[in-house]
């Protein structure tokens, strides 16, 4: 079974985890909010984390040394790229996907590797 780390639970977030907890992958969703974390949770259960998703010890704590697909859903390109680097650089994921919110970002995120995108 494939293992998935999503962060930010928004709709883009919360949807995509229930699209593939459906198709049979294993799912963490990470989430910062505190309120935001409660909600997904009692919605989707234990799939659900709090944490930040730009600290390296809450990536570890996620699993992402097992994660086979890492997707950087916030609402906040700063985070997200974060996300993609530390994934990448520090844990040597693979499979990475960014949402960029600000198409003027898009550049940004190429020029640094992020190879797969959303906008």
């Amino acid at each position: 079974m494939a293992y998935a780390i999503i962060t930010g639970g928004g709709k883009i977030g919360y949807y995509l985890s229930r699209s593939l907890i459906n198709n049979d992958y294993e799912v963490l969703l990470l989430e910062k909010e505190a309120s935001s974390y409660r909600r997904l949770s009692s919605d989707l259960g234990d799939v659900v984390m709090q944490g930040d998703a730009c600290d390296p010890l809450t990536l570890k704590n996620a699993g992402i040394e097992r994660a086979d697909l890492v997707v950087a859903a916030t609402g906040d390109d700063a985070d997200n790229l974060v996300t993609c680097q530390m994934a990448a650089h520090v844990f040597d994921r693979q499979r990475i996907i960014a949402r960029v919110n600000d198409p003027g970002n898009e550049d940004l995120f190429e020029k640094l590797g992020v190879r797969e995108r959303i906008s």
